[in-house]
C-alpha cells in the first residue's frame, strides 16, 4: 500500500523523520520476527514521488528487518496549512494498515485521517478568509480536512455589511454554515436608501486592529471615531451598541469651515404631526430648505418651499394640508354601443370598470381611476370584435368556410379521393379568437375494393394503409381467377383490379 495515500504530506520535503520503530520482542539486542505473516517494505512517496534515501533509511537498507517490525511512527501534515501530528502505519497479517493519526496535535488518541474534505471554491475579493491565523488567498479550489475551522470577514470592515457567521467549520465533508455573503453599503450605490449605511473609522490617538472575524480591537485609552455616511435628508440614523453600562456622544459631523464661527443660525424645528403633509427638510442651518406637499385627496394652502433666514426663522408660515372640497373627474362619454361600465361615480379614488360582451374583446385598460388634479388615470377602452386567424387549408384536402370568422363561426375540412383525414373535420372560431381544433392532416390511403363474387377479403376494413396488403380467399367449390393479393399504393390505388371467382367445375 502507499503510505500516503489519504493525502497525509511529509513537512520535509527531503527526508521522512522516524520517530519510532517498534519491535514485537528481542532477544537481547537482537529482534525477534513476527509471528505469523510479516509486512515487506513499505512504499514511501515524497510530493507523490517514490524516495528510496527515506526507505534505506526506515529499513536500514534491508528489507529483510520489517520481518520484526510492528509499527512506524512519524511526523505527517493532513494538508499544508494543518499543523503537525504525530501518525502511524502498523503490520497487520502481512499487510501495512494506516496512516491512523493523532485527533489533534498532542493527543494520544489516534483515528484515521479520512473524513471528507470540504472545499472552497475561488471568490470575490470582498471576503477574507483565515485559516490558523494565515490568511487564504482562493485564487483556486483549495480542501480542508474534517474539523478544521475558517473565519471570515469582509475586506474593507465597515464599507460593507457583513451577511452570515464569521466562523465556519468542515463536518464531514460540508461546512456547517453557508459562506457569507458581504453587501455594499452606501458609499458603493450612490446613497441609496435601499442600502445599509457606510461606517468609516478613524483614530485620534491609540491603537487599534481587526481581527479575523471582522471585529475592531481598540486598546485602552485609544480615541476612535466612527462616521455613519448617511444622507442627512433622510432624517436622523439611529445609534446603537452592546455595551449598556456606557453611553457615547453622538451627532451629525460639522464641517470644518464652520467650526470656528462665533455664530451658529438655526431656525426652530418643523412641526411634523399632521399626517396629510409630507415634507423633506434638509436641516435647520442657515439657508437650509423644507419642500412640502400633501397626501392624495388633499391640496396644500400656503408655500411649498419655504428657507431658513438668517434671522434665524423660516421665510414663510408652515403650509396646510385641507381636504374639505370634492374632487371630480369630468364624465365619462362614449359612442361603443358594446362597452359597459360598472360605476359613474367620478369622485376622487374611484374605479370606473368596463367590460364588453360575448365576441368582443377589451381594448385597453378594464378599469381606470379618479386621481385628485380631476382627471382619469387612462383613456377609455374600446370593445372589439373577436375573430380567429384565416384557418389553413389541409394538404391534399380542401377547406369550406363562410368568408369571415367570426365568434361562433366554423369551417369544415374534406380530403381528396384516395385520402383519410386525421383530426376534425369541424372547428369553430371561439370567444378568445382562437380555432377550437386543429387543421387536420389528408394521409394517403387506399379504399375498401369490395367483396368479390363468392369470396370475400382478408382483413376488411374501411381503408388501407399505404404499403397494406389484403388476400382474396374464394368460397368452396370456387377457384380465384386473378391474383390472389392486392398491395395498397402510394397513390391511394390497389395495385391490380379486383379479382373474382368462378366455379370450380363446370355448371351442367
Amino acid at each position: 500500500m502507499k503510505l500516503f495515500s489519504s493525502r497525509l504530506l511529509f513537512f520535509h520535503s527531503v527526508k521522512l523523520i522516524i520517530l519510532l520503530i517498534v519491535y514485537v520482542s528481542c532477544d537481547g539486542d537482537k529482534p525477534l520476527p513476527i509471528v505469523g505473516t510479516p509486512c515487506a517494505s513499505p512504499e514511501v512517496l515524497v510530493n507523490g514521488s517514490p524516495s528510496p534515501d527515506i526507505l534505506d533509511m526506515v529499513t536500514g537498507g534491508k528489507s529483510s528487518s520489517f520481518t520484526s517490525i510492528e509499527e512506524i511512527l512519524f511526523v505527517g501534515q493532513l494538508n499544508p496549512s494543518d499543523e503537525k501530528r504525530i501518525c502511524k502505519i502498523k503490520c497487520m497479517k502481512g499487510v501495512w494498515v494506516g496512516p491512523m493519526c493523532s485527533s489533534k496535535p498532542g493527543s494520544d488518541v489516534f483515528e484515521h485521517p479520512t473524513f471528507k474534505e470540504c472545499q472552497l471554491k475561488p471568490r470575490s475579493n470582498e471576503l477574507v478568509i483565515t485559516h490558523n491565523v494565515s490568511q487564504i488567498v482562493l485564487d483556486q479550489v483549495q480542501t480542508f480536512t474534517d474539523q478544521s475551522i475558517i473565519k471570515v470577514r469582509c475586506n474593507d470592515v465597515g464599507l460593507y455589511k457583513f451577511n452570515g457567521f464569521s466562523e465556519l467549520q468542515c463536518i464531514k465533508g460540508i461546512w456547517d454554515h453557508p459562506l457569507p455573503k458581504c453587501e455594499e453599503t452606501t458609499m458603493h450605490t450612490n446613497f441609496s436608501l435601499d442600502s445599509p449605511p457606510s461606517i468609516v473609522y478613524s483614530v485620534t490617538s491609540g491603537d487599534i486592529g481587526i481581527t479575523d472575524s471582522g471585529e475592531l480591537l481598540v486598546t485602552p485609552g485609544t480615541v476612535l471615531h466612527l462616521d455613519c455616511l448617511f444622507s442627512r435628508t433622510n432624517g436622523d440614523p439611529e445609534w446603537t451598541w452592546t455595551m449598556a453600562q456606557r453611553q457615547y456622544p453622538t451627532g451629525w459631523a460639522v464641517s470644518e469651515d464652520s467650526r470656528n464661527w462665533k455664530y451658529h443660525i438655526e431656525c426652530p424645528p418643523i412641526d411634523s404631526s399632521d399626517p396629510n403633509r409630507i415634507m423633506i427638510v434638509d436641516g435647520r442651518k442657515m439657508h437650509s430648505q423644507a419642500r412640502f406637499s400633501c397626501v392624495e385627496g388633499y391640496f396644500l394652502v400656503g408655500f411649498d418651499d419655504i428657507v431658513c433666514t438668517p434671522n434665524g426663522y423660516w421665510s414663510h408660515p408652515l403650509p396646510n394640508c385641507q381636504g374639505n372640497y370634492t374632487i371630480e373627474c369630468p364624465p365619462l362619454s362614449t359612442e361603443d354601443p358594446y362597452l359597459k361600465m360598472s360605476t359613474y361615480n367620478r369622485t376622487f379614488g374611484s374605479r370606473v370598470y368596463f367590460s364588453c360582451p360575448n365576441g368582443y374583446r377589451l381594448n385597453g385598460l378594464s378599469s381606470i381611476s379618479c386621481f385628485k388634479n380631476n382627471t382619469w388615470s387612462n383613456e377609455i377602452p374600446q370593445c372589439e370584435e373577436n375573430t380567429c386567424p384565416i384557418p389553413s387549408t389541409p394538404s391534399n384536402g380542401r377547406l369550406l368556410d363562410i368568408g369571415h370568422y367570426r365568434t361562433g363561426d366554423y369551417v369544415q375540412y374534406f380530403c381528396n379521393s384516395g385520402y383519410i383525414m386525421i383530426g376534425d373535420g369541424l372547428s369553430i372560431c371561439l370567444e378568445n379568437g382562437t380555432w377550437s381544433k386543429p387543421t387536420p392532416i389528408c394521409k394517403a390511403s387506399c379504399e375498401f375494393p369490395g367483396e368479390p363474387t363468392n369470396g370475400y377479403l382478408i382483413p376488411t376494413k374501411f381503408h388501407y394503409n399505404i404499403g397494406e396488403t389484403i388476400s382474396i380467399v374464394c368460397k368452396p367449390d370456387y377457384r380465384l381467377q386473378g391474383s390472389t393479393i392486392l398491395t395498397c399504393n402510394s397513390d391511394g390505388h390497389w395495385s391490380v383490379p379486383l379479382p373474382f371467382c368462378k366455379p370450380a367445375y363446370p355448371v351442367i
